[in-house]
C-alpha cells in the first residue's frame, strides 16, 4: 500500500514545480515572484521573511491586493506563534485588499472575506472566537473551490493550517507542542488524506507541512512518512524549515540517523541564507528556527548515546544566540542557556557540571534547570550540604506559570527519588513514590515537546535503579517503557544478572 501510494504521488509530484505559483497576482514580474516566494515562506512558518517579501512586492506593485492579504496572514501567524494578540492586526490590510481586488468572483477576493473574520476592531476580542470564525469561513471557501483544479489545494492548505492553530495556545505552552481540537483535527486529517490520492489536487507544501505536525507521532501512518520525504523538495535552495521537518517524523520512528541528517541539511541551508542576505531575519527565525535544528541535534545526541554530538550542539547554541533579543521567546532563552547543564547531568559528568558557571539573565525556568542540575550532581556525589543549598534554592523560586509550577514539582520529585536511591531505599518504595505522585502525567507534557524538554524520564531512573537492586524483571520493564517512547535508542543498556 505504501509503495503504491509513493509511486502515485511521486508521479504527480514530478510534473510540478517545486514551489508555489499564483496566477493573476500582479502584472509586475518582480512583485509576482516576491509574492510566490512569500507564500512559500508563509507555509514554511518563516513569517517575518514572508512579511518582508510582501512588503517588497508592494514596492514594485502598490496595487497588489493579494500582497496585502499576505501581509495580514503573516503578521497574524507570527503573533499566534509568539503568544500575542492578533485581533486588530490585519484590518488595514483587509481594507486595502477589498478595494484593490477588482474581480469579486476570484479566489483572493473570497479569501479576503474569509480572512476578515480573523480580525476585530475590539482589541480585547476573544482570540479563539476569532479563529473559529476564520475556520468556519475557510470551510465555506474550501467548499466553493474544492472542485477547482487551480485553487482546491490552496483553499485546503489555508483551512488545515488554521485548524492546526485552534485552540489558540497561550504563553503557558512551548512552540511545537500545539494542542489541537480533536474533532477538527480528525476532520482535517481525513481531508488531507483524500487530497493525497486525488489527481486533481496539486501537492501543496502547506498541506504536507500541516499533515506532518498533526500526524508525526503516528508511527504506522504511511502518509506522514510520504509527506516527510516530499516536503524538502519545496525549498528553492533556502527554505531550511522544510529540510528540517522530516526530522519530526523520523525521530518518532527511531530513525535517528535520518533525523540527524535532516537537521544538518537545514542548518546548512540556513547558514547559506544568512551569508546571502538574511532578509526579514528576526529572533523568532534565528534563535528559534535556526537554533531549533541544533536543539534537536542536542536531543538526538542524548537519545543515541552520542555525548560529543549532544554537548557540541548545546555549547554552539549558547555561543550563537543573542540573549538581548529573545524577549519574545524567554523560555527558550532559559532552555538554551542551561542546555549544556542538562546534557552534562544526563551523561552524569558531575565534575564538569559543577565547574560550569550559572548563566547570567536566567528567568524562572532557567533557574530551575540550573539548580536542578547542580543538586543532582551533589546528591550523586553524596555531598549532602551542597545538595541542600541547591535544593533550597529550588524551593525558594517563586513560580506562577503552570508550566513552571509543574516543572518545579517534577524536578523536586526526581531529586527526592535520587536521595532515596542514594540511601538504598527498596526499589518498590522508590517506584511507589513516583507512582503516588503521578510523575508520568507531570513529565508527559515535557516529553511531548519537539524536541522533548525533559531528558530525565522516570523510566530511565527506575530501569537503572532496578538494575542496581538486582531486580532484573523491573529493569527490563522500565527499559521497554523508555524504548516505547524512543524506539531503537541505545541510551540505556540493562545487563541481565544471573
Amino acid at each position: 500500500m505504501l509503495k503504491r501510494l509513493l509511486v502515485i504521488l511521486f508521479c504527480l509530484f514530478s510534473a510540478q514545480v517545486f514551489g508555489l505559483t499564483y496566477k493573476s497576482i500582479s502584472k509586475n514580474t518582480h512583485a509576482k515572484i516576491l509574492f510566490d516566494e512569500g507564500m512559500l515562506l508563509y507555509y514554511a512558518y518563516s513569517y517575518s521573511q514572508a512579511e518582508q517579501n510582501f512588503r517588497m512586492a508592494l514596492q514594485f506593485d502598490p496595487n497588489c491586493g493579494a500582497c496585502y492579504l499576505g501581509l495580514a496572514i503573516a503578521k497574524k501567524q507570527q503573533a499566534i506563534e509568539l503568544g500575542k494578540s492578533f485581533s486588530n492586526l490585519g484590518l488595514t490590510e483587509i481594507i486595502h485588499a477589498k478595494n484593490l481586488i477588482k474581480n469579486k468572483q476570484s479566489f483572493f477576493y473570497a479569501f479576503t472575506i474569509a480572512l476578515e473574520k480573523s480580525f476585530s476592531s475590539n482589541e480585547k476580542e476573544d482570540l479563539n472566537s476569532l479563529q473559529k470564525n476564520y475556520i468556519d469561513a475557510l470551510k465555506v471557501l474550501y467548499g466553493n473551490f474544492q472542485n477547482d483544479p487551480e485553487w482546491n489545494s490552496e483553499s485546503l492548505a489555508l483551512l488545515v493550517d488554521a485548524i492546526y492553530y485552534f485552540p489558540i495556545s497561550n504563553n503557558d505552552n512551548f512552540h511545537c507542542s500545539q494542542q489541537n481540537n480533536e474533532n477538527l483535527k480528525k476532520e482535517a486529517i481525513e481531508l488531507m488524506k483524500k487530497s493525497f490520492l486525488n489527481r486533481r489536487f496539486k501537492l501543496h507544501p502547506g498541506i504536507l507541512h500541516t499533515y506532518i505536525h498533526m500526524q508525526e507521532s503516528d508511527i504506522h501512518d504511511p502518509h506522514v512518512l510520504m509527506a516527510a520525504k516530499l516536503l524538502p523538495n519545496y525549498h528553492n535552495n533556502y527554505l531550511a524549515h522544510f529540510a528540517h521537518m522530516p526530522n519530526h517524523v523520523y525521530w518518532h520512528r527511531g530513525m535517528y540517523q535520518e533525523a540527524i541528517q535532516a537537521n544538518i541539511n537545514a542548518i546548512k541551508l540556513d547558514e547559506n541564507y544568512f551569508k546571502k542576505n538574511g532578509i526579514g531575519l528576526s529572533s523568532y527565525y534565528y534563535e528559534y528556527h535556526y537554533l531549533h535544528s541544533q536543539h534537536f541535534l542536542t536531543f538526538l545526541g542524548y537519545i543515541t548515546n552520542n555525548f560529543d554530538l549532544a554537548l557540541k550542539n548545546a555549547q554552539e547554541i549558547k555561543a550563537k544566540m543573542d540573549v538581548n533579543r529573545m524577549q519574545d521567546i524567554p523560555d527558550y532563552k532559559d532552555i538554551y542557556l542551561t542546555l549544556e547543564h542538562s546534557i552534562l547531568a544526563r551523561f552524569e559528568k558531575w565534575d564538569d557540571l559543577k565547574k560550569l558557571k550559572k548563566p547570567d539573565g536566567l528567568g524562572n525556568f532557567g533557574k530551575l534547570i540550573y539548580n536542578y542540575s547542580q543538586a543532582l550532581a551533589h546528591i550523586n556525589q553524596k555531598n549532602e550540604k551542597e545538595y541542600l543549598i541547591y535544593f533550597n534554592e529550588i524551593n525558594g523560586i517563586q513560580v506562577t506559570k503552570k508550566i513552571e509550577i509543574d516543572f518545579k514539582n517534577l524536578i523536586s520529585l526526581y531529586l527526592n527519588a535520587s536521595k532515596m536511591a542514594q540511601n538504598n531505599i527498596s526499589f518498590f518504595e522508590v517506584e511507589k513514590y513516583f507512582t503516588d505522585n503521578n510523575i508520568k502525567k507531570i513529565e508527559e507534557k515535557y516529553l511531548k515537546n519537539n524536541p522533548p524538554l525533559w531528558y530525565f524520564p522516570s523510566s530511565i531512573f527506575l530501569a537503572k535503579y532496578a538494575e542496581k537492586m538486582n531486580d532484573n524483571n523491573s529493569a527490563e520493564k522500565y527499559k521497554n517503557i523508555f524504548l516505547y517512547l524512543y524506539p531503537n535508542s541505545n541510551f540505556i543498556k540493562i545487563e541481565k544478572k544471573s
